[in-house]
Order: C-alpha cells, then structure tokens, then sequence
C-alpha cells in the first residue's frame, strides 16, 4: 500500500520516478520545534509526524519536550533524543499514550530508539504508557536518562525492544509494574542501573538471549520498609555474562543485622534470574577501649549457620593471643 503527502496530479503520474528518488536520498531527520507540547502537534514537526513510510526519523534535541497521553498519529522509523553535543531532548510517554518506532520495507530506516546520541536524551515510559523499537541505546551526555515506570503507578509502562539493547548511560525502574523485554542487553563500564522497589515483588527485565552486565547497581527503597526474606527478581535472562562492578544501598533502611544478598538462580521465563534479598548479616564488633572483639547477629530472631570465618587487618595489627572463637 502506497501513501501519498499532498501530491498534485502530475506528480501521480511520476510516482514511480517520485518514490526511487526517495530511496535514493535515503533517511530524513524531522527535528521537533516546540517547548512542551504533545507529540501529535503536527506544528512542531512542520506540518507532518515522522514517518517510517518516508524513511523520516523523529528528533527531539532543541530543549523541548514532546509528550504522549493517546496513540502517536504515525510511527517514525526511528527516535533520537538529545542529537548532537550541545541539544538536550525529552520524550515523556504518559498513560494512554504509545508509539511504534518502527523499520521501513528496505530498511533505510532501522526503527532505533537513541537516548542522547552525542548530547542528552531524556526518556521516560510512564504508568499505562507504552513504546516498542528494534533496537534501543543510551549514550552521549552522562545525565541521558530512561526511567520506566512511576511510584504511584498502579498500569504497566511497558517497552519492547525485539533486538539489542545497548545501555551506556541511566536507566531506572521503579515499581514492580514496569515490562521491559529486549532480545539481548549490554550494560555499559559507565553505566547506572537504578532499581526503586516499592513493593515485596518487583517485575525484572526480560532478556530473551544473554543480558551482560557492567557498571553500577543501585538499589532504592521508596515508601516500602524490606523485610528479612524478601527477594527481588532483577533481571530474567536466556544467559548471564559479566558482573556488576559497584553496588549501592541505604543500608539503613534494612533491619538490623541484614544486608542485601545478590546472585544468580535458574528460574524465570528465559532460565536465569538475577536477584536481591535481605538475608542476615554477622557484624564483628570491637571495643576500642579494652579490645574485646565479638561476632554478633544483630537479628535475635534468625539463626546463622557458620561454616568458618575470617578476620583480617590491613595493619596486620591483630593480636590473636588471648582469642577465643567458642566463647
């Protein structure tokens, strides 16, 4: 099926020549004229949405922002935030709203999702909001951003990504009703994963093929108090590669005694989880006054099996004369 942009007669007549000239000049960048406004204004976007029929891709990089709260009127074939060094674009997908970011036939346009290209994107899939892409990445500006989900949502903000996805910059999900599937993810050295849990479950991102981890994990608790027992799925992945290289929690915020324990465990829709639970914690006390050094579980109510431990001084300042590991 063909569509056509108010053409005159005689250029139906030369739609042949019309629409190879077209692929011939191949992707069309429409950059986004508003303040704050909704995406479906077509006066920000010159008079047109973004279209994947015409190879166009939407760019929203001039400090605005554009919003959805309905079905976008077109699906571009591609949506950069944030295009060059100095722009900063964002795009809030509010309830009821969505969007398809979607390939054309000849894949001139391959239906990427960019959050901040070489400058800042600022992305945002709200409660009840929805959007899907090929292929998803975050980068250019440290500050680019995707936050998926709100904490007093109650709808899933939904994104779907059939290929990769390509994290370098901040993702961040709050809740349990966010649904985030992907085909394969890459978490960045740089990169800054923000889990807000909110509630005793929490829905992990879906990652058909291997999810590879980097960066820094970050855990946050927003107007729910943890408990011991408690275990969050993080992530559900076909595979597992890689490793975290920095993970930050209020550990105040947890009982007594407690720490937050990760790992990995088969399970989950694709075979592996990566999960988060408050599990006890022995804490090794010293009174600096006499010396005197205890193992203690700060819980009362959980036992702790031991199977051996070790205390270790960088000074190598330990005295063990006068120790006693049964006392």
């Amino acid at each position: 099926m063909f569509r056509f942009r108010g053409l005159t007669g005689a250029a139906i007549a030369c739609i042949g020549l019309c629409f190879t000239t077209d692929l011939l000049l191949g992707q069309t960048i429409k950059e986004w004229s508003g303040e704050v406004a909704s995406y479906n204004d077509v006066d920000n976007w010159d008079g047109e949405l973004p279209s994947f029929f015409f190879t166009e891709i939407a760019s929203i990089s001039n400090g605005g922002t554009a919003f959805l709260e309905e079905q976008a009127g077109d699906d571009p074939g591609g949506l950069i935030l944030g295009r060059l060094n100095v722009d900063v674009g964002t795009l809030e997908i509010r309830d009821g709203g969505s969007l398809a970011v979607a390939s054309d036939d000849f894949d001139i346009v391959p239906g990427n999702i960019v959050v901040g290209q070489t400058g800042q994107g600022q992305l945002s899939v709200l409660q009840g909001g929805s959007l899907t892409g090929e292929s998803l990445s975050s980068g250019g500006s440290v500050f680019s951003t995707l936050t998926l989900g709100e904490v007093a949502g109650g709808r899933p903000a939904s994104l779907a990504i059939s290929g990769a996805s390509n994290l370098q910059r901040n993702t961040t999900i709050v809740g349990p009703n966010v649904e985030f599937s992907t085909q394969s993810m890459q978490l960045g050295g740089g990169h800054l994963l923000t889990q807000v849990i909110t509630s005793a479950t929490h829905t992990p991102i879906s990652v058909a093929d291997t999810a590879s981890l980097n960066g820094t994990l970050d855990v946050q608790f927003e107007g729910y108090v943890p408990t011991i027992g408690d275990t969050w799925n993080v992530i559900d992945a076909g595979a597992i590669s890689g490793s975290f290289n920095a993970v930050s929690f209020d550990s105040s915020l947890l009982p007594p005694g407690t720490g937050l324990v990760f790992g990995e465990s088969a399970g989950g829709d694709n075979g592996v989880l990566f999960q988060m639970s408050v599990a006890p914690r022995l804490v090794l006390a010293v009174d600096r006054r006499t010396g005197r050094t205890t193992i203690e579980n700060l819980t009362l109510s959980e036992t702790i099996d031991i199977d051996g431990y070790l205390i270790v001084a960088e000074s190598e300042s330990l005295d063990p004369s006068g120790w006693d590991s049964l006392a």
